[in-house]
């Protein structure tokens, strides 16, 4: 009898856990169809697209603008090239789709990188409602990263090769050679597949240091590692732009953050109030210290991931979304190692003895958020806002005049002019900042002002 109870406990948990994951994912796809197309640059980077599939070439040189040199630097190479495939297919899915199609994409692109993450903090054994917390924590992070940009592939290959990696340490098997793949595919959409394998080189290097300093043996692991980073590596040249992004990377990155917001140190952006303080990504910067406690325990890749992306994030604010999501399960191994302090026991057992009630409360909660997101899903149209960041009602002025040449235009507005004007209008700037030069003219003219920004 007493085992026919406890299987009936477990199996009713069981679907109340998969209730409650499943609506914290329906909340979560409510949610990010409900933003409107907002980024500023998603109307180049289709621009782009289109152009590649009329002309069924990439571009040797800038089409769009009239300030660009003839010649491409490696920085404006990259540019033009490094983004082709997301291109082409954003521009198909927009052209066949319109604003609704773009929305869609985005919103389960952001869910595979959430369904990653969970998968893998669950991989550290981490409770099912603090995973079901941590993963909301990124999501609330993952709300203002949800630009339609080229990068949204990069946040769902990086979350899927983070569960591989993890799912690896816990038991070897042949599918993390899927990473290769994954980043070859990805060097051809984004530049940004330079960080998955930033993120593969910390757990080799973490292997190494746990054979060096705890003299652990992982000799199976750290083979299989140090092959799939190998065939990652490779496989990645495989892209129009060869090996510049891994080559070139720093000289690169230099050219390129001046004039761009994502490149600033995060807290100056808080401090000066240009920026809404992220209090999720606050909250995992103050728990990752716990780490210090439990040093000892703690696996050596861990304490390397949780220094690389936090000093990273801290560095420019593009790159809080790679620490919250390289966080997340670290600190749920964090949070179980405080559990299983003798100081909580008795909350613990406490807990345990409701677990079933908590689960209860998570699904009742998520039905009630789920339910109140439905109605404002019905209400939300599907569409580019164009009062703040696509200026129409201007393009289709021009677009009636049938005015001819080139325009000096404002900055943010460059990308969406590009996609409503070219051929027939060039634009003096855009957020592409291929030519810096021209940043510093148009910041002269902007501002009045005869010194250069």
């Amino acid at each position: 009898m007493k085992l026919i109870k406890g299987t009936a406990r477990i199996s009713g948990n069981t679907a109340l856990k998969g209730l409650s994951l499943s609506l914290l994912f329906i909340f979560f796809v409510l949610v990010f169809l409900q933003i409107q197309l907002y980024n500023p640059d998603f109307w180049w980077h289709i621009a782009n697209g289109k152009y590649i599939v009329e002309n069924e070439a990439l571009p040797q040189s800038d089409v769009f603008s009239y300030t660009t040199d003839t010649t491409p630097a490696e920085r404006e190479r990259i540019i033009l090239k490094g983004y082709w495939l997301s291109q082409v297919l954003l521009y198909l899915m927009y052209d066949g789709f319109g604003a609704g199609g773009i929305i869609v994409v985005r919103a389960f692109l952001l869910l595979g990188f959430l369904i990653g993450i969970y998968a893998a903090t669950r991989r550290q054994n981490t409770p099912f409602v603090l995973s079901l917390l941590l993963i909301t924590g990124v999501f609330l992070t993952a709300r203002s990263f949800g630009g339609e940009r080229p990068q949204l592939f990069t946040f769902a290959i990086f979350s899927t090769i983070l569960f591989l990696l993890e799912d690896a340490r816990k038991r070897p098997s042949k599918r993390i050679f899927i990473i290769p793949f994954l980043v070859m595919v990805l060097s051809n959409m984004h530049p940004g597949y330079i960080v998955c394998i930033l993120l593969m080189i910390i757990y080799v290097a973490g292997e190494i240091l746990e054979v060096i300093v705890r003299k652990k043996k992982n000799k199976d692991l750290l083979q299989l590692l140090v092959k799939t980073l190998g065939l990652t590596i490779l496989f990645s040249l495989f892209n129009p732009l060869g090996p510049i992004v891994l080559t070139k990377i720093f000289s690169v990155m230099g050219e390129q953050v001046r004039g761009v917001v994502e490149y600033v140190p995060t807290f100056r952006l808080y401090f000066d109030k240009l920026y809404p303080i992220d209090y999720s990504y606050i909250a995992f910067l103050t728990l990752a210290p716990l780490s210090l406690r439990y040093i000892r325990k703690m696996d050596i890749v861990h304490i390397l991931l949780l220094l690389v992306f936090a000093a990273m994030s801290l560095i420019a604010i593009r790159f809080i979304i790679f620490y919250m999501a390289a966080a997340a399960p670290i600190i749920g191994r964090l949070l179980v190692y405080m559990k299983d302090e003798k100081i909580f026991s008795g909350i613990r057992e406490s807990l345990r003895k409701r677990e079933k009630l908590l689960y209860s409360l998570a699904a009742l909660t998520l039905v009630i958020f789920v339910f109140k997101e439905i109605p404002s899903l019905a209400r939300t149209e599907f569409k580019e806002d164009t009062k703040y960041f696509a200026p129409a009602d201007a393009a289709d002025f021009l677009s009636g005049l049938e005015i001819k040449g080139n325009m000096f235009n404002e900055y943010g507005f460059g990308g969406y002019l590009i996609w409503r004007l070219y051929p027939e209008i060039k634009v003096f700037m855009d957020g592409r900042v291929l030519n810096p030069a021209v940043l510093d003219e148009y910041n002269v003219i902007a501002s009045a002002s005869t010194v250069a920004g």
